[in-house]
């Protein structure tokens, strides 16, 4: 078993850093019927999901969609932002909270 997963959701970012590799790559999303390819091969490898690599999770214009894909799975969601410069944390928030709400109940969440 695997104690974490990091996955590359993007590699866009909106910071500039001097030490950045970044600069040197073609901005890329991960589709969604890649993301469900990885799910398939995580099953009962892991169960804590992290959304951090190098680029800026949120920037993915389809985040919503991609925790979607994780439904009833067994898997925990963590992301990992870059200090909340993307989006106010309000609204990150709001879209994590309506996640674990549907998923949990609004007791549970």
């Amino acid at each position: 078993m695997l104690k974490k997963v990091y996955v590359e959701v993007t590699n866009n970012c909106n910071l500039n850093c001097s030490f950045c590799t970044l600069k040197k790559k073609k901005n890329k999303i991960i589709s969604i019927d890649e993301f469900k390819i990885i799910l398939d091969k995580l099953k009962g490898r892991t169960n804590y999901l992290y959304f951090h690599v190098l680029g800026e999770p949120l920037l993915h214009p389809n985040i919503n969609e991609l925790i979607d894909c994780i439904g009833d799975k067994d898997i925990s969601i963590n992301v990992i932002s870059k200090s909340g410069t993307t989006t106010e944390p309000a609204i990150a928030f709001r879209i994590f909270r309506e996640y674990m709400e549907s998923k949990y109940g609004a007791d549970e969440a």
